[in-house]
């Protein structure tokens, strides 16, 4: 009998690598030699796309067939830009031979009171030293501060043709990626095709992919996680499209921030809910504080997904598939039921215009009026109910991994983040708000 061919998609990770999620069939070893750079992982118990050096399957370049990163390479190279000034601030672990490198720049100097390096020069001064430190043992980490004198600086969309092809969005959504990541990663390969030319795309090298990022987050004020996303665009257009491995480490990643998520104390989210107009946004608002669902998935519940008897809900992904069941509490079911009885949905638990559900931007702006109803001059999104349920949880005792698994976190260090705060907040209450086991 002959086996069945697999079907996998492609999951972009933080260290630039890709991991393969089988969705239908067995992946084996057979099928990972037709793959370059395929390698099983014994860490994550998963098969890995790139992290293992291999020449890329279509060099453009001498520059690119030494893209080869030596084993260590482990150390952060951390380059800031300063948009108002144009200054640039090297930093980096003592090390002789990139002080060495820069010594030999005309415009880099040694700040001995900071003990870091300034260049001159803005963003033309970033990509000459990335030119310089690609094949070093190291991460480029860039970030971008202060405020450019003129304009908001807002990103904007491409005008004119779309430049993007079909087959990259079509072989997106085969392997299960969200609509709405196939909008943001369509967006940034459209910019790119619309700057760089679709057959010099083909070709590019390393080093104007990263003249190309740099330029980017620096014309558009680019937050972090738009710049990871930009980077992880690259990397699929370039696996899917051109069968080609970019390696994520030579490109400058963004220099992240590992602050704790911003939350509300239990007497605020009882304001926030007694405070929200509308039956239908009050229930809203108590399921996500009251099971941690992300915005989206609690805005595409379907009826179905509720079972009552069980007191449970099971919380599907961007393509409708089940993926995990969180147990709703007395007063969030007694509240969902209230709310079915009076407005009576028929397919969608919080139904939006023309059929669809709820959308999140209309989520998010009533949220925003509740905020201003119940008193609380601070400028949070609705994801705060989710994370003030994980903080929560966890203040009251609950275990890591228990919490984890009701927030659907795939990584345990993404929980580790919740359960810092009880430095911040050492006298919260370790009660959750009374709204939640009673119904107005």
């Amino acid at each position: 009998m002959k086996a069945e061919t697999p079907d996998f998609r492609l999951v972009p990770l933080s260290s630039g690598t890709f991991r393969i999620d089988v969705l239908k069939g067995r992946f084996t070893r057979e099928d990972a030699r037709r793959l370059p750079g395929c390698y099983f992982s014994l860490d994550q118990r998963a098969w890995l796309i790139g992290r293992q050096e291999k020449p890329a399957a279509h060099p453009s370049s001498e520059e690119d067939s030494k893209s080869h990163i030596p084993p260590g390479r482990t150390r952060n190279l951390e380059i800031e830009l300063d948009r108002h000034t144009g200054g640039v601030r090297i930093r980096f672990h003592r090390n002789p031979g990139w002080n060495a490198i820069l010594s030999g720049e005309e415009r880099a100097r040694w700040d001995s009171d900071r003990k870091e390096w300034k260049m001159t020069g803005g963003k033309e001064a970033i990509k000459r030293i990335v030119r310089l430190f690609i094949e070093e043992p190291c991460e480029m980490k860039l970030r971008i501060s202060g405020n450019r004198p003129n304009g908001n600086g807002k990103w904007q969309g491409v005008n004119g043709p779309d430049h993007c092809p079909r087959s990259f969005l079509r072989n997106m959504k085969e392997r299960g990626y969200s609509q709405r990541s196939v909008m943001i990663y369509r967006s940034h390969i459209n910019r790119f095709l619309h700057v760089i030319g679709a057959e010099n795309a083909r070709q590019i090298s390393i080093t104007r992919l990263c003249d190309y990022i740099i330029d980017q987050v620096a014309d558009h004020e680019y937050s972090p996680a738009t710049h990871n996303q930009l980077i992880n665009a690259l990397q699929l257009f370039y696996a899917l499209e051109y069968n080609r491995h970019i390696n994520g480490r030579l490109l400058p990643r963004p220099q992240l921030s590992h602050h704790a998520p911003k939350t509300l104390s239990p007497g605020e989210v009882m304001r926030i809910l007694e405070a929200t107009p509308g039956l239908k946004n009050r229930t809203l608002f108590t399921l996500i504080y009251g099971t941690g669902m992300r915005v989206s998935e609690a805005a595409g519940l379907l009826l179905s997904d509720l079972d009552e008897e069980r007191e449970s809900v099971s919380v599907r992904d961007a393509e409708g598939r089940i993926v995990r069941k969180v147990m709703l509490s007395p007063g969030v079911l007694e509240q969902i039921r209230v709310y079915r009885e009076k407005e009576r949905p028929d397919d969608y638990l919080f139904p939006g215009r023309n059929g669809n559900h709820y959308s999140v931007r209309s989520i998010q702006m009533a949220f925003k009026q509740s905020l201003r109803n119940a008193g609380i001059d601070r400028d949070v999104p609705v994801q705060v109910l989710r994370h003030s349920f994980a903080a929560h949880l966890l203040d009251r005792g609950a275990g890591l991994k228990k919490v984890q698994g009701l927030l659907g976190h795939r990584s345990r260090r993404t929980t580790e983040v919740y359960a810092r705060q009880d430095e911040e907040f050492p006298d919260r209450t370790r009660l959750l708000p009374d709204v939640l086991r009673r119904v107005d």
